[in-house]
């Protein structure tokens, strides 16, 4: 009988059974778990499982999805809830290609052979569907050392290593069979911005539109799409004490412009939750995002073409806080939407730095 610490719904502890009967099927005698975290997130549950018995003790992250994240996908695109910079990614499929990607990159890693780069093993258990399991990594993530104030300690080691990373994984992964072309030439980019400054409808951010549109004709006619990361994010960085760095959390579903994945690093580490930085650790964020980009090396492309790219995944940012809620939504919507009106400003004012950089030709 498994020992669980956390109350858990009937389907997980049937999940977590079929995981156990799985690794138990070479033979091993007596194996439990235990459950020491569970966070539920709109798409997934995932749980941190301690497995025990006759088998070596080990920590395992446990990604499953959510009974109607099926329902949520299809509503989303039913209602065209919002234009989006990146195609929400299918729930049937999601785990399946997520673990396809973490085993292309381990074979990245591998092949590379860098002392200083590590990779988050993937466990097949194909007995168990629905089900994304990987050894868990006892190491915090650019965020958390960016939350502790070490970003100039620890992440500045690594931070040439992750642009390393990120130009290998572009120039040298294998495309997997699910990935598919997606901005593929300044038209879909500027066809994507109109949509979301339509969406948005800031009468300063609607004066801006042919300053915004300007920036993205001059962009090179075809895109070189590479495979992307897609998500590639403080918050998907492990980096331990020592400088090494390992990348998880990406289906790798989508082959985008080179410039996708640097700009969105910036967008997200400026943007996504560092608003209580005190201002010498916003200093060193953006420095941060620099030292990312001095690391991916002379096939990065220029500066100027990559701020047209943290232009529109900043107007991506704002479309997600910018709806109004329903008059008969709850009155906590109310205030969440009121709260999220100050980053909207913020958003505001990071565009309009966007357009004057762009237009200085920084």
């Amino acid at each position: 009988m498994s020992g669980v610490d956390i109350r858990l719904p009937s389907d997980e502890s049937e999940a977590l059974d079929c995981l156990i009967r799985a690794l138990a099927a070479d033979g091993a005698g007596k194996v439990g778990y235990d459950v020491l975290d569970r966070k539920r997130l709109p798409g997934s549950t995932n749980l941190i499982v301690r497995v025990s018995g006759d088998v070596p003790t080990r920590e395992l992250f446990v990604k499953r999805l959510r009974a109607k994240s099926q329902l949520r996908h299809e509503a989303a695109y039913s209602n065209r809830d919002r234009p989006r910079v990146k195609p929400v990614p299918d729930p049937a499929s999601r785990l399946a290609h997520e673990a396809a990607a973490l085993m292309a990159i381990e074979a990245m890693v591998a092949q590379a052979g860098r002392s200083d780069w590590f990779a988050v093993p993937v466990l097949s258990v194909p007995e168990c569907p629905n089900m994304l399991v990987l050894d868990r990594v006892d190491a915090p993530t650019v965020s958390d050392h960016i939350d502790r104030g070490e970003a100039q300690e620890v992440v500045d080691r690594a931070a040439r290593s992750m642009g390393e990373w990120l130009q290998t994984l572009h120039s040298s992964v294998a495309v997997l069979p699910h990935a598919r072309p997606h901005l593929r030439n300044p038209g879909e980019l500027a066809e994507l911005a109109e949509e979301m400054i339509d969406f948005i409808g800031s009468r300063r951010l609607h004066r801006r539109r042919t300053s915004i549109l300007d920036a993205i004709a001059v962009l090179p006619s075809d895109f070189e799409l590479v495979p992307s990361h897609g998500d590639f994010a403080p918050q998907n960085v492990f980096v331990t004490d020592d400088g090494r760095i390992a990348v998880f959390d990406t289906t790798a579903s989508l082959l985008l412009p080179r410039h996708f994945d640097p700009a969105y690093f910036a967008v997200v580490l400026e943007f996504a939750g560092f608003k209580r930085l005190l201002p010498r650790s916003v200093v060193a964020a953006v420095r941060l995002a620099e030292q990312v980009r001095d690391g991916y090396g002379p096939t990065l492309p220029p500066r100027s073409e990559i701020l047209t790219f943290e232009l529109v995944l900043l107007l991506d940012r704002w479309c997600s806080v910018s709806r109004r809620p329903a008059r008969s939504a709850r009155p906590v919507d109310a205030v969440r939407w009121a709260r999220r009106q100050g980053l909207a400003l913020h958003l505001d004012r990071a565009i309009a730095r966007r357009v004057d950089q762009l237009v200085g030709g920084s």
